[in-house]
């Protein structure tokens, strides 16, 4: 990376740990290029796997569908990914659950994963699987909103998330509960205003706003510090 100084600054190792030292690289995950430059990055890749199948269990509330999702979250199925879709109104929701791995486990892992869901599971493979994942990235399903809002989560909070952005727009909940996503029509003053209200913080990804953040200003003691020491001219704010 290049810093507010212009020096070049290297961070992480070769190894899979490497804990000396401040770990800028981490820094830099989220800091939307306030802190410095990305100059190279190197980035770990695994085989593809041998198989790829994707389940969908469509429920006729968000209590149901989260109840599936845990189930699977707590499991051990090691999942390649695992979303909730909630329709528009958030009252109906559907799990969207991957497996990946070796083609002679996935039979029984998908029985497992039926078996958790409890209810009528669909299950796509091939072209339908791909397809599935390609819109999630390319966020289709969010093509019709003026804005994106991405809210970090837990999987213990994303049900008081989901309950205060819904009446919103539309909400997504990806990696396992991690990030909650509104896609939504409403100006950002309301996201901002509900977000503020209960003390959660969240960023505009897509849109004309896009980068700008909303909930509570809170100030990050060490985090200003370490903008201090590697932007202390503000080049990068």
């Amino acid at each position: 990376m290049v810093d507010g100084y212009g020096r070049l600054l290297a961070s992480g190792g070769q190894v899979v740990k490497n804990a000396a030292g401040f770990l800028t690289h981490h820094a830099l995950a989220g800091s939307a290029g306030t802190l410095g430059a990305i100059a190279e990055i190197t980035i770990k890749v695994f085989p593809r796997p041998e198989a790829q199948a994707t389940l969908r269990a469509p429920s006729a509330s968000f209590a149901d569908a989260r109840a599936g999702h845990e189930r699977l979250r707590a499991a051990p199925l090691d999942l390649a990914a695992l979303d909730i879709a909630l329709d528009e109104g958030g009252e109906a929701a559907t799990v969207w659950v991957r497996l990946a791995g070796a083609a002679e486990a996935m039979p029984a892992r998908i029985a497992r994963a039926r078996h958790l869901l409890e209810g009528i599971v669909d299950v796509q493979t091939g072209d339908d699987d791909a397809r599935v994942w390609s819109d999630a990235a390319e966020l289709t399903w969010a093509a019709a909103a003026a804005a994106l809002v991405k809210v970090p989560t837990t999987p213990g909070r994303v049900a008081d998330v989901v309950g205060a952005l819904s009446p919103l727009g539309t909400c997504r909940v990806q990696c396992g509960g991690a990030v909650t996503l509104l896609a939504t029509s409403q100006p950002l003053d309301a996201v901002d205003a509900v977000l503020t209200a209960h003390g959660w913080r969240g960023v505009a990804v897509c849109g004309s706003a896009s980068g700008q953040r909303l909930g509570p200003a809170t100030s990050d003691g060490f985090g200003d510090r370490v903008r201090r020491a590697l932007d202390p001219d503000r080049r990068f704010r």
